[in-house]
């Protein structure tokens, strides 16, 4: 309600009363098998103690890579520490905390002044070094594969969903952690759900809004006695996690879910707001001060232009 409001007025809202906020929460899919055999310890225990960062989970993902179809080509068939598909950026962006936009003093939405700070640079690079630098991290060009299902990549970031959609006959034992977190500094861990999550409103032209509104509210509530509870407590963390430690997972993902107005808006925007640092790792380009000014105007340009829609 804090990131996506606009002079204190909320105009879109979610939550229980949709099934895809659960779903489409990002978070990392592991190998256990693979673990077991790099004896990588215990990964609960990094998220517990709070040291499942970026760093821990790149210096984790070294040593894995195996030319298994023996081509002396890294391609998808291979052996791989790490694998982002081109989408999942986005979820280590906002895991750092990082936003693409803010709220100020006066409740309007303006550029975060995270796209000029460090953070993003040396996140830039440390993605960009591992994905494209070294033989354990791989990014594919596409993302419409089930490479994880064929066991052979350690650490992949997805939507929940593929723990009840693709995972069901795989041959390895797997398990869930949170992204990672920029370092152990950072208080928390962030979760980004992907675009395909529902937002409701009520629409200027309702003919009766307190009615729509309250239709809204009583759907919200019944989803949140009845659906939440079938598809989180008794599906998603019993019937689609391997034993308790998921489960804890699946409550931190829950519990730590975050929003952004320039990610919400983002096609007001040309996409801009999560293309410009996503783009960057896909065509490993670690520029970013470059990348950036040469969008800043243009896209503080079309966030006042969406400003100016609202009422204050």
């Amino acid at each position: 309600m804090k990131n996506t409001s606009v002079y204190g007025k909320l105009y879109f809202a979610s939550g229980d009363i949709s099934t895809n906020m659960l779903q489409m929460m990002y978070a990392v899919f592991f190998n256990k098998t693979l673990a077991d055999e790099y004896q990588l310890g215990d990964l609960y225990q990094l998220v517990i103690d709070d040291e499942w960062t970026l760093d821990k989970m790149l210096t984790l993902a070294e040593g894995i890579y195996k030319d298994l179809n023996g081509d002396s080509q890294r391609d998808r068939d291979d052996q791989f520490g790490l694998m982002v598909y081109p989408v999942y950026v986005d979820g280590f962006y906002f895991a750092s905390g990082l936003t693409t936009t803010n709220i100020n003093k006066d409740g309007i939405p303006e550029l975060s002044s995270d796209y000029t700070g460090e953070k993003i640079q040396d996140l830039l690079e440390k993605l960009c070094g591992f994905l494209f630098d070294t033989n354990d991290g791989f990014m594919p060009p596409y993302s419409d594969s089930d490479d994880f299902t064929h066991g052979n990549i350690l650490f992949y970031p997805d939507e929940l969903v593929k723990a009840s959609t693709g995972l069901r006959d795989k041959t390895f034992g797997f398990g869930i952690l949170p992204m990672p977190k920029y370092d152990e500094n950072q208080e928390d861990y962030y979760t980004l759900t992907s675009f395909p999550y529902s937002l409701y409103g009520i629409p200027v032209d309702a003919v009766d809004p307190n009615r729509a509104s309250a239709v809204l509210e009583a759907l919200a509530a019944e989803s949140y006695k009845t659906v939440t509870p079938a598809l989180f407590e008794t599906v998603m963390k019993v019937k689609y996690s391997e034993d308790e430690n998921d489960a804890m997972v699946y409550d931190i993902l829950k519990n730590t879910v975050v929003f952004d107005f320039g990610r919400v808006f983002n096609d007001s925007l040309s996409s801009l707001t999560y293309s410009m640092f996503r783009n960057s790792v896909i065509n490993n380009d670690t520029n970013w001060t470059s990348t950036y000014a040469g969008k800043k105007d243009v896209l503080e340009a079309m966030l006042a232009d969406v400003i100016d829609k609202f009422e204050e």
